[in-house]
């Protein structure tokens, strides 16, 4: 949240968000920069703490994250429910981009549910089906298309002939994708 921002508007907008997302059998996770430093007890601390306590979430940063020459703060901040990840560790890690220091949480014996592999259809572009398309365009004779007086005439012959060549050079392939085989979750450190 930027600092010049309205922070009763930011915590109605978070309890709005939260009560259409938080369910009990969702493990939610809220990380970020709120400039809310975890060092102090301030009213907004207490505002935003008293709101997230209410989801069963709580803040797991108790050492500073925004370090310079004048001051140490810990606006940076994630919240887990604790209840749900008993096992966590929460270190720093110095990204030497900026006073902001990063943060990494590990969850330790998580588990993830198995989901079903799911299908889906795509066709295959690539440089191969795109030049068998415009050649297959190359070779259909337009004589008959043009021949025609009548507009929507000329316009349906066209996307007919035109659509039977885009499903023949581009036909629908079924894929499988595993929900758990995403590549963005890594298996940590």
């Amino acid at each position: 949240m930027p600092p010049t921002r309205n922070f009763s508007y930011f915590l109605s907008s978070l309890e709005s968000i939260l009560n259409q997302l938080y369910t009990n059998s969702i493990n939610t996770i809220i990380c970020g920069d709120r400039n809310i430093n975890y060092l102090a007890n301030t009213n907004n601390k207490f505002q935003l703490d008293s709101l997230l306590a209410s989801y069963d979430l709580f803040s797991t940063v108790d050492f500073p994250t925004r370090i310079n020459n004048c001051s140490s703060t810990a606006i940076n901040n994630i919240f887990i429910d604790k209840f749900k990840n008993t096992n966590f560790t929460i270190n720093t890690l110095p990204n030497g981009l900026s006073d902001n220091v990063s943060q990494i949480l590990i969850l330790h014996n998580i588990k993830i549910q198995n989901l079903k592999a799911h299908h889906y259809t795509k066709r295959l572009i690539n440089e191969f089906t795109l030049s068998e398309f415009k050649l297959n365009l190359s070779y259909e004779s337009w004589d008959e298309i043009f021949s025609e007086d009548n507009v929507d005439s000329v316009l349906n012959s066209f996307l007919n002939t035109y659509s039977r060549i885009f499903h023949h050079s581009f036909p629908l392939k079924k894929s499988y994708h595993n929900q758990n085989n995403k590549a963005w979750i890594t298996t940590g450190i």
